[in-house]
C-alpha cells in the first residue's frame, strides 16, 4: 500500500513538508524548520492522518501552502495551493534583500564616513561642551552633519524662471 501511494503528488506533498521542517539539507529548510516552523503531530508520522484531513492534491493545484506562514503545518493552517509556497518566499526573500540594498545605496545615512578614533573623541567632547552651552543635548553626528554642510553646502535652489530663492 505505502509503494503505491508513495508515487502520488499529495503524498510527495507530504514528504515535502516534513522535509522543510526536519531536513536540515533541504534547500529551504531556513524558511521552515529553521525559524520553527514544525508539522502538526497528528501528521508528522501519518500519512493517512494527512491525507484524511487534506484530501487529495486537486489537479490544478502543485503544492501545501499555509494560510498564516507563522503557524505549523497542520489541518487548520493548510491548503492546497497552484504556486509553491517555497519559491514565492524565497523570490520575496531575494527581492526585499535587494530592495534593502537599493534603498541604503539612496538613503544619506547610510553612506559609510570613516573617523579615526582620535576625531571621534574629539568630536564626542565637542558635543558635550555644545550640549552644556545650549542647555540641551547635542549628539555628536548632528555636529559632523553641520560640518558637512558647511564643507559641502547643497546647490542653489531656482524657481522654474531661472531666478534664485
Amino acid at each position: 500500500m505505502k509503494e503505491i501511494m508513495s508515487a502520488t503528488r499529495t503524498y510527495k506533498a507530504w514528504e515535502k513538508m516534513k522535509a522543510r521542517c526536519y531536513n536540515k539539507n533541504f534547500p529551504q529548510y531556513r524558511l521552515y524548520g529553521g525559524r520553527g516552523i514544525s508539522v502538526c503531530p497528528e501528521w508528522k508520522q501519518n500519512p493517512q492522518a494527512f491525507i484524511s484531513d487534506m484530501g487529495q492534491m486537486p489537479e490544478n493545484c502543485n503544492s501545501l501552502a499555509r494560510i498564516n506562514e507563522n503557524l505549523d503545518f497542520s489541518k487548520d493552517n493548510c491548503r492546497w495551493s497552484a504556486e509553491s509556497s517555497g519559491r514565492r518566499k524565497i523570490k520575496k526573500d531575494k527581492e526585499s534583500v535587494e530592495e534593502e540594498r537599493r534603498l541604503k545605496l539612496r538613503d544619506p545615512k547610510h553612506i559609510g564616513l570613516v573617523i579615526e578614533r582620535d576625531h571621534l573623541d574629539f568630536i564626542k567632547r565637542q558635543a558635550l561642551q555644545k550640549s552644556l552651552q545650549m542647555g540641551r543635548i547635542i549628539q555628536p553626528n548632528e555636529l559632523i552633519r553641520e560640518a558637512l554642510q558647511v564643507a559641502f553646502p547643497a546647490p542653489k535652489q531656482y524657481d522654474m524662471f531661472g531666478d534664485k530663492k
